[in-house]
């Protein structure tokens, strides 16, 4: 009897931890929570995937899908919260890769608040993908680098933190790089703000 009762209380200690092992990791997977990177500035920040929607916690909280019909949902923005889709977000990564080849990360995260704030200008398109293919205003899209470019890891991390800083730059709106521009006229028409690398930045 008490062999029998001592194989009974193994059997029960067995069963309860692998269940206990089997329900957590079921648990997470069932409320799609997904790890985060932490970076420098001691954000969160998403870890992209191929997967479907996946959430994660944080000040900058991003969800992020593939599926066209989703959208990357901001919790923070430089003016009101926005929703822009993952291949808007691929599109203004190759724009930023193109236009600051050589530039360092500050230029790279100003080449990208330039896009974000025309979206808020009465003067510009209201999207990611409409301003960034609106005829005329990006060399790279005209010439079709583009879409020869591919977007570094530091070239994420810039359009990921413009995406979710509080500061617009003063409103930048326009960028050239004086040494390569075959037109001054942003210059004479427009108020300078600041210079970072090669490029000046103005509103």
């Amino acid at each position: 009897m008490q062999k029998l009762l001592t194989l009974f209380l193994l059997t029960f200690f067995f069963v309860s931890n692998l269940c206990l092992v089997l329900y957590l990791p079921l648990k997470d997977l069932k409320q799609n929570v997904y790890p985060a990177r932490v970076y420098a500035d001691e954000r969160t920040q998403p870890m992209l995937s191929d997967k479907d929607t996946h959430s994660v916690n944080g000040p900058a909280a991003i969800v992020l899908t593939d599926r066209d019909d989703q959208t990357i949902e901001l919790a923070e923005t430089t003016i009101e919260q926005k929703q822009y889709t993952t291949k808007e977000i691929e599109l203004l990564q190759r724009l930023v890769q193109a236009e600051t080849s050589g530039e360092d990360y500050l230029g790279k995260v100003a080449v990208a608040t330039v896009v974000l704030n025309r979206i808020e200008s009465d003067e510009f398109p209201d999207s990611i993908h409409d301003v960034i293919m609106q005829k005329g205003q990006f060399q790279p899209v005209g010439s079709g680098v583009i879409w020869k470019s591919e977007p570094t890891d530091e070239t994420v991390q810039a359009v990921a933190d413009a995406l979710v800083q509080k500061d617009n730059m003063q409103n930048i709106v326009w960028f050239m790089n004086p040494e390569t521009a075959t037109t001054n006229w942003i210059a004479e028409t427009q108020e300078q703000v600041e210079q970072i690398g090669n490029h000046v930045f103005y509103r």
